[in-house]
């Protein structure tokens, strides 16, 4: 049976990290209900065997296969002052960025989109040729096929942009280029972000934050276990998108 953890004790941070902008560390709290809501979110899940279970026709994309059981995924949720509480999972689920019911992509392009797909197809087709030419043929080839692969890169990059309560925008590579921090792949694909980014989007007002592992052990993490937001790609961002969260600030912030 799964339990709240921070039913017998006081639940550590959700969400944390120092926001360069205003000069102090945001955290946002863990909470029993936070939890509560996580472990009901679980459960949805297993009874309905599927992740779209607010759907009227279930998609067989999103639903619980052996795949899904066997790698696991991050969920969270987000609790909101007027008590909406919003749903998000880490990275894609069933080969999408988008599943009804749940937050969308912090990014605002992906290879989802007609342009990124078009920009791709064509840079599957240069590898092709490349390796079926010859030089100096192949040598030309190759060249535009990393300046191509270099630009939608950098389009896709450019498009991950984060909003926090202030109403301040920020695009994931120049905030972590202003920290010095060398971006590591997937910052802003993680639920926290999401959650976060959604919430400013709709101009709710978040008051506690939860995550939890779905799927069998791996490393730290077990079913039904709670993480804080991770180090590595989310403590970067999270001082800014948590900045002028009062729950997260305090009464001065």
């Amino acid at each position: 049976m799964l339990l709240a953890s921070s039913l017998v004790g006081l639940a550590p941070p959700g969400a944390s990290g120092w926001c360069s902008s205003c000069g102090r560390p945001h955290s946002l709290p863990r909470t029993a209900q936070a939890e509560v809501e996580a472990l009901s979110l679980l459960r949805r899940i297993e009874q309905s065997g599927r992740f779209d279970f607010t759907a009227t026709e279930p998609d067989p994309r999103f639903g619980l296969t052996q795949e899904q059981r066997r790698t696991g995924k991050m969920l969270g949720v987000l609790l909101c002052s007027d008590g909406t509480v919003l749903r998000a999972f880490s990275g894609m689920l069933g080969g999408t960025w988008h599943c009804p019911g749940w937050a969308p992509p912090v990014a605002g392009l992906t290879l989802e989109d007609a342009e990124p797909a078009a920009a791709f197809g064509e840079i599957v087709r240069l590898v092709a040729r490349a390796d079926a030419a010859a030089e100096p043929e192949r040598g030309r080839l190759r060249r535009a096929h990393r300046e191509r692969s270099a630009a939608l890169s950098q389009a896709l990059g450019a498009s991950y942009v984060l909003r926090n309560a202030r109403g301040e925008e920020a695009g994931v590579p120049e905030l972590l280029r202003a920290q010095g921090v060398r971006p590591p792949g997937g910052v802003g694909d993680c639920a926290a972000p999401k959650l976060l980014t959604e919430a400013h989007r709709r101009r709710l007002v978040p008051e506690a934050i939860a995550e939890v592992w779905c799927g069998p052990p791996a490393k730290t993490r077990t079913h039904g276990s709670f993480h804080a937001a991770c180090r590595e790609r989310c403590e970067p961002i999270m001082g800014f998108l948590l900045c002028g969260v009062p729950a997260a600030c305090g009464a001065d912030g």
